[in-house]
């Protein structure tokens, strides 16, 4: 019970195999990886008897390295796939021929993207899509009815997530992993689960500080040049205070890396979870930020009976991942809530184009907001902006604009912090942090003096067990917040980005949302002048 899928669109390839090991009607393993690397730009799937399929992959993989140390190229897709079907040929004339079956995927400079399918008995034809498998009953006949030669690589991997899902409805053997790889002109993708769940730590450390080093460098060198010629030619004094500002710049500018995580977990940027997955309706939806930055967003719609009287979410995610991490809690929000939600990826995020920046996610957000307010489908009296963790601070800075603020109907802020400053202070613990100006700060996220100037009715929601963000922190918030209709909610084991899976967690932002039905529409009292900042406690007093 073993399932393999290949598509070959114009300039790229798709192959998934699933990852499971199983012998007579025992799962042996379920992280087994069925794909093999023959070239730089060709990938081999491989199923059938356990050793042969490693036995066979790894004589053909070692081949074609052995024969680019000896020529110093690579064989085309079309070469290694002929001499793959020649080896397997030979072996089932032999005493012990090898029992797989095979898919091969690569990308030619000259021919474009090519996928082969070869059998156990060494047949084998180019082909657009293929199949090997049980799975193959279900998935050949989606891809022929969605397939298209042009199609572009996100409508690519909805295609193949439309192929994995059936297998995963139809089959009675159930193939829970599946590890997808893409292959074009430039490099290769993946897209497993197992490889985001198994990324290590120190790998993401050395990864940041490669950004880091690879992005000041042109800055940094000519800074450091700098020094040496200044230090011959007027003194050591002139070359270490330029020194100390090149270092200042680069920490400035490194500031990015370390708030913003994009590419966490693993490929986040590449491959986004779509609202189909888990069955919700939706609108896939591209627009520009007020800069003119192209931003991606899912519009998760009620039934069309429903949607114009629901009420409709802004949802605005943490610093790490994308949209389609949050799909899990979108689907709690749809069902038990009944409402629309707008997922937004901030720039540089998912499928969005640019880079963050503090000034740009609030242009982002402030764009999806009008672009809310745009639709003639959903009830305009009933927008809810929802931010958790970083996304909390923007929500914030969103609902105190003079111009987004009658927009909105009310603001749910859920585990986010006082302000960038504070959690450096915390998470670093450093005297030499604590004494920093502001204005050393390229990302600040200032919260703290910016509730005081929240009008509308605000939620705030608190996961005591938050190990990251100091439960406080949402504490002064609340407190802090201007406007009379505000509510504090804790949740005893509530974690960081896990706050809404604790029981009664829907129901409490439902009854919220209920009691402001039921309050009159009286006028919304004006927000106090901010009060004198208390000094931030050092860690040892949280």
């Amino acid at each position: 019970m073993e399932c393999l899928i290949g598509i070959a669109f114009k300039d790229y390839v798709l192959i998934a195999a699933d990852m499971t090991n199983a012998h007579s009607i025992l799962v042996m393993k379920n992280d087994e990886s069925k794909l093999f690397k023959l070239s730089s730009q060709v990938v081999m799937a491989v199923s059938g008897e356990s050793g042969d399929t490693t036995q066979f992959a790894e004589y053909i993989a070692k081949n074609m390295q052995l024969y680019k140390m000896r020529n110093s190229y690579e064989l085309s897709p079309q070469s290694i796939a002929t001499y793959t079907r020649k080896n397997l040929a030979d072996s089932l004339r032999s005493r012990s021929p090898y029992m797989v079956n095979l898919l091969i995927g690569g990308y030619d400079k000259d021919e474009g993207a090519q996928l082969y399918f070869m059998d156990y008995l060494a047949s084998m034809v180019k082909v657009p899509f293929a199949a090997h498998g049980y799975g193959g009953y279900f998935s050949l006949s989606i891809m022929d009815r969605l397939y298209k030669p042009d199609l572009p690589k996100e409508e690519g991997y909805k295609v193949m997530v439309e192929c994995v899902k059936e297998c995963h409805r139809r089959l009675i053997v159930n193939l829970p992993n599946f590890k997808v790889q893409m292959i074009d002109a430039n490099v290769h993708y993946q897209a497993s689960e197992m490889a985001r769940l198994m990324m290590l730590k120190a790998a993401v450390l050395l990864r940041l500080l490669g950004k880091v080093a690879m992005g000041c460098w042109a800055w940094s060198s000519s800074m450091l040049l700098g020094c040496v010629l200044l230090y011959w030619v007027y003194g050591g004094f002139f070359a270490f205070l330029l020194l100390c500002i090149a270092i200042t710049g680069i920490l400035y500018h490194a500031e990015d890396h370390l708030l913003f995580h994009p590419e966490q977990p693993s490929h986040s940027r590449v491959f986004v979870p779509v609202p189909s997955m888990f069955g919700l309706p939706y609108e896939n939806l591209f627009i520009r930020s007020l800069d003119g930055t192209l931003l991606h967003m899912f519009f998760i719609r009620q039934q069309p009976q429903k949607a114009t009287t629901a009420p409709t979410i802004l949802f605005l995610h943490g610093n790490a991942g994308n949209m389609g991490h949050r799909l899990h809690n979108a689907l709690g929000l749809y069902h038990q809530l009944g409402c629309n939600i707008l997922l937004v990826d901030y720039r540089g995020y998912g499928m969005s184009q640019g880079s963050p920046s503090e000034e740009g996610l609030y242009l982002d957000a402030q764009a999806a907001l009008y672009y809310l307010s745009s639709r003639k489908d959903i009830n305009h009296n009933e927008i809810i902006v929802f931010g958790r963790s970083l996304g909390g601070a923007v929500a914030i800075d969103l609902v105190c604009r003079v111009d987004c603020a009658p927009k909105i109907w009310c603001a749910i802020i859920e585990n986010s912090f006082t302000s960038i400053p504070d959690m450096a202070h915390i998470l670093l613990g450093s005297r030499i942090i604590k004494s920093l100006p502001l204005f050393c700060y390229k990302n600040k996220f200032p919260s703290y003096d910016k509730a005081p100037c929240m009008a509308r009715p605000a939620l705030f929601i608190s996961g005591l067990a938050d190990t990251l963000v100091p439960p406080r922190m949402m504490t002064t918030l609340s407190q802090r917040c201007g406007s009379i209709h505000k509510q504090l909610l804790c949740f005893e084991t509530g974690s960081h980005n896990e706050t809404w899976t604790c029981h009664g967690y829907y129901h409490a932002i439902s009854t919220f949302l209920n009691d402001l039905r039921e309050r009159n529409n009286g006028p919304v009292a004006q927000a106090p002048l901010p009060a004198s900042r208390p000094p931030v406690p050092d860690q040892a007093s949280l």
